[in-house]
């Protein structure tokens, strides 16, 4: 995280690290810098780390969040409780299945979602 705010100017919220590569969740607002222009400090990341990097922004609404981290325009959610734990549906549309097709991006997803909101997040292509 260190790294990543030295490049990037920006302190990280979270940090997360799997075999797809690293992912950064920066605060709402703090993306476009992040990233930087041309994606000039994603790039520089990349090579200092030697793995694929992700940003994600923080949103303060679950909506906004999937909206932006799986780049879609319109999904469908549906709130359930199942076994004692809060689980949020996500309908996409069969055009939006370019989102799906970045496996690491939806993995990601997922797992800062459960951190910001204390949901699960499952996907459903209708």
């Amino acid at each position: 995280m260190t790294l990543f705010s030295n490049i990037t100017g920006v302190s990280p919220d979270y940090c997360l690290l799997n075999e797809d590569g690293v992912a950064f969740l920066v605060p709402k607002g703090m993306m476009g810098r992040s990233i930087g222009k041309a994606g000039s400090n994603v790039k520089k990341l990349r090579g200092k780390i030697g793995r694929s990097v992700y940003v994600f922004e923080s949103t303060s609404s679950a909506e906004d969040f999937i909206k932006k981290s799986l780049n879609v325009d319109a999904p469908m959610t549906q709130e359930h409780e199942r076994n004692n734990k809060k689980v949020i549906y996500v309908k996409l549309n069969a055009s939006d299945k370019y989102s799906m097709r970045r496996g690491a991006v939806l993995t990601f997803a997922k797992e800062f979602f459960k951190k910001l909101f204390g949901k699960e997040m499952k996907i459903q292509i209708r």
